[in-house]
């Protein structure tokens, strides 16, 4: 029996049958209106799979770079059993979407200004938080101007309240409005930005310490720490534990050029000393029981931006991995490498 056709107004999409040709849709994708589009897929009138074949189908000839990023995020923002689904067609699909958008952000001109503001732009969508996977892509493979690592992280802090040296809470914002659980889906976004070289440090510590201790998420600080990691350690392609795994496979793992993220060395010394300072209060074991804090000290300990003063408090440290990394990392001296050694 053949499908119902869509609606003249393909935009009134209350009109569309139950079951939709997504053929017709497709072929009719540019007079869809993106929030139409937003609409039917969190109401699941379409799947998401089928939603990423209607993004590809309008951005046909489409040259606004922040309309190409906005239809091929829109899909990627869910689904939550997505990893139930991760052997399937809908796995290579959902990869070539962050691929592509991972492919636009390598591609942008040599333009600092111009692509702070489509960064920034792309910030002002609350639904962008949900899975930022393009405002991570342009900040870690595109020249930037120098606030706008600092833009990320200050937006995310305006969604929190608290003080230094006490637990924080989450309130939402005009740009954020997930709610505690789901923020913890913007940790990688918050990881590349503290770890671009051009970041400023009294801003990556309001974050760390809001991810790290606070009352409204305990996974945050683990799923922070252990995006820092995926950001340092040279070896993508290694397990990154994740609620969300299509940022590893997609985004750390394969997505990526060899020479990003852009890391900082200013930056992961400052990392490195709050990772030092909280180690005792970071809550790094979650709900799931899952310990990370190893793999992060060896990662940290593995850097050679950090000097011999830093390297020696990982040598202190009861993980054996991060005692051979300090052994290994060329900034220890022999001090250093003999206490490692213990």
């Amino acid at each position: 029996m053949p499908l119902s056709p869509l609606p003249m107004d393909l935009n009134d999409w209350e009109a569309w049958p139950d079951d939709v040709d997504i053929e017709e849709l497709a072929s009719r994708a540019k007079e869809l209106r993106f929030d139409v589009f937003r609409e039917v897929l969190m109401n699941e009138v379409i799947s998401y799979e089928d939603g990423l074949a209607v993004a590809y189908a309008h951005l046909e000839g489409e040259t606004d770079l922040l309309t190409e990023m906005r239809w091929l995020q829109e899909p990627l923002l869910s689904p939550d059993y997505w990893p139930e689904l991760s052997h399937t067609g809908w796995h290579i699909d959902y990869l070539e979407a962050m691929w592509s958008i991972i492919e636009i952000a390598s591609s942008l001109p040599d333009d600092e200004r111009g692509n702070s503001e489509l960064l920034e732009a792309l910030l002002d969508d609350p639904d962008t938080w949900v899975c930022p996977v393009a405002p991570a892509a342009i900040l870690a493979v595109s020249p930037t101007a120098s606030e706008s690592a600092d833009a990320v992280l200050e937006v995310f802090a305006r969604a929190w309240t608290g003080e230094a040296g006490s637990s924080w809470s989450f309130v939402g914002s005009r740009a954020i409005e997930s709610d505690a659980f789901g923020i913890a889906r913007v940790s990688p976004l918050l990881a590349v930005a503290c770890v671009h070289p051009r970041a400023d440090k009294e801003l990556i510590a309001r974050t760390a310490e809001i991810c790290s201790r606070n009352q409204s998420n305990s996974e945050l600080g683990a799923f922070f720490w252990d995006f820092v990691r995926a950001c340092l350690v040279k070896d993508r392609s290694r397990m990154v534990w994740l609620p969300y795994p299509w940022w590893e496979h997609g985004f750390f793992a394969n997505g990526l050029p060899e020479t990003a993220p852009l890391v900082g060395g200013d930056q992961v010394r400052k990392l490195a000393q709050l990772f030092l300072f909280g180690l005792d209060n970071w809550n790094l074991p979650n709900d799931l029981g899952d310990l990370r804090t190893e793999e992060v000290a060896e990662a940290f300990a593995g850097r050679p931006e950090l000097d011999d003063l830093l390297l020696r408090q990982f040598a202190l440290l009861p993980y054996p991995d991060a005692k051979s990394a300090v052994r290994l990392n060329p900034q220890s001296s022999d001090e250093t490498r003999a206490l490692a050694a213990l």
